[in-house]
């Protein structure tokens, strides 16, 4: 019996071969939108490829996006967001024969405000071209086309840096005008715009917040507006932008006079014209098959029969995931209990959420339970690797200005994630909170210190006002 398992073995992963050698290997593509040091949270980026749109990245609080790629493509993001110029960068994944690496390249994107009455059509093409360097072996920008496009583009540039105030101070006024004659929400987009034009002033935003306060006491119709702004938000998020322009169009319909509301039903739409639904399903599927390969191929089961049912929900056909289903289920009887895999999957979300808040000692709780449960998951031991190294790191926390030198600094880039990362400390009778922002390829320290006297702000050992540092933090 013990060599009839093997042979059966030896049967599934000369079928994983198989599968895993036609992937031939990928690209993760990974940046930061950003607008000059602000992020830019919960824009859209695309990706497209030959015309057809593929699937859309959300940014977070720290504008990172990240998408998978297949190699011997090319592509195409686009970089859209509300009241802003809409820049394309294109990506060639064509390699050279039997290449079968995974490549992972990091950049940022900035983008700045739309200028009415100005001609951007020059952004019609891409700002950036990245490509497979054969000469090095890794992905790049095309520096030369780079040089080419900033000519094409600086003095533009220049005229929006000079502009974006005066539009500032217009759509302060028309906000202010409309607030003082009720009319909140046209007053609330033309803040919003405001807050585009010049993102280091609180002013718009508190009176975002004072405005929408008062709606949502008064009026169940603003609630009911709300709603159904959320719920195509979400639908956005899980690709379905045909039922995102339907609630979008609706909450809407509710307020004509909301220009942001009209921006977001136009945008699904356009997304849903494009949208290759097809393609979108099989890159899912490559996805979870490929993570349920690499579980198998390291015995952990629960997580490789989990992803497998996730592929074999989008391609119910599939013979190569029925017989892995089979072979996990019944051939090799392995026992998954339901309930344990459900509170598994719930353990590892409860610890990733933590985590992304700097809750570590509760992430680290759920980790641990979870590893009760399915001993073999790696993903989850890396993750308590990375909380044991972040609390070492706590422990050697201080701060002087005169310490942030650029040595420091460089150094952070290769001691942190990629990505937000934020801390709190006791440090000399000071309560700090302190974030790192990595993108990759250098990492910018924003300390907050509070004491009993005074509350004090720094980026890299610099003063900078709470201003700055809640509009490059979003803390």
């Amino acid at each position: 019996m013990r060599n009839f398992s093997k042979i059966l073995l030896l049967v599934i992963f000369i079928n994983l071969f198989s599968y895993v050698s036609a992937q031939n290997g990928g690209l993760q593509i990974s940046g930061f939108l950003r607008d000059g040091w602000k992020p830019i949270s919960g824009s859209m980026v695309q990706l497209y490829s030959y015309g057809s749109l593929l699937m859309v990245a959300e940014t977070d609080l720290a504008g990172r996006f990240s998408f998978e790629l297949e190699l011997n493509r090319e592509y195409q993001l686009i970089f859209a967001a509300y009241g802003y110029v809409t820049k394309r960068l294109t990506i060639d994944t064509n390699v050279r024969e039997n290449e079968e690496r995974e490549w992972v390249y990091w950049f940022n994107m900035e983008i700045f405000p739309e200028i009415p009455n100005t001609d951007f059509s020059v952004f019609q093409l891409p700002v950036a071209k990245i490509y497979y360097s054969p000469n090095f072996g890794e992905f790049d920008f095309d520096y030369n086309y780079s040089g080419k496009f900033k000519n094409l583009s600086n003095n533009l540039i220049s005229y929006v840096k000079k502009e974006r105030y005066a539009q500032y101070n217009k759509h302060i006024s028309l906000a202010d005008n409309g607030k003082k004659s009720g009319d909140f929400v046209k007053a609330i987009d033309h803040y919003l715009m405001a807050r585009v034009y010049d993102p280091y002033v609180l002013y718009p935003t508190e009176q975002i917040n004072s405005l929408e306060t008062q709606l949502l006491r008064k009026s169940n119709k603003y609630k009911a507006f709300i709603e159904l702004q959320q719920l195509g938000d979400s639908c956005m998020r899980g690709h379905d932008f045909s039922k995102a322009s339907v609630f979008y169009t609706e909450s809407a319909s509710m307020y004509p006079e909301n220009d942001y509301a009209w921006y977001k039903a136009n945008l699904a739409d356009t997304l849903n014209s494009r949208f290759d639904n097809s393609m979108y399903i099989k890159l899912q599927y490559n996805h979870h098959v490929s993570l349920a390969d690499k579980y198998i191929s390291n015995r952990d089961y629960i997580n490789s029969l989990y992803h497998y049912e996730l592929a074999s929900k989008l391609n119910p056909n599939d013979e190569y995931v029925f017989k892995q289903i089979k072979f996990l289920g019944t051939q090799l009887n392995i026992s998954v209990d339901r309930s344990d895999s459900e509170q598994y999957r719930k353990l590892i979300e409860n610890g990733d959420r933590c985590f992304q808040n700097s809750d570590y000692d509760k992430a680290e709780q759920y980790y641990n339970e979870a590893l009760t449960i399915n001993q073999s998951d790696q993903y989850v031991k890396i993750q308590i690797d990375k909380i044991n190294r972040k609390k070492e790191l706590f422990k050697q926390f201080s701060f002087s200005p005169e310490s942030r030198t650029k040595e420091f600094i460089a150094n952070l880039a290769k001691t942190y994630d990629t990505g937000l990362t934020q801390e709190f400390h006791e440090w000399d009778g000071k309560k700090v909170v302190r974030i790192i922002i990595n993108d990759g390829r250098e990492a910018r320290e924003y300390v907050k210190t509070v004491s009993d006297s005074d509350t004090l702000y720094y980026r890299n050992g610099q003063n900078i006002s709470k201003v700055v540092f809640q509009t490059e933090t979003g803390h």
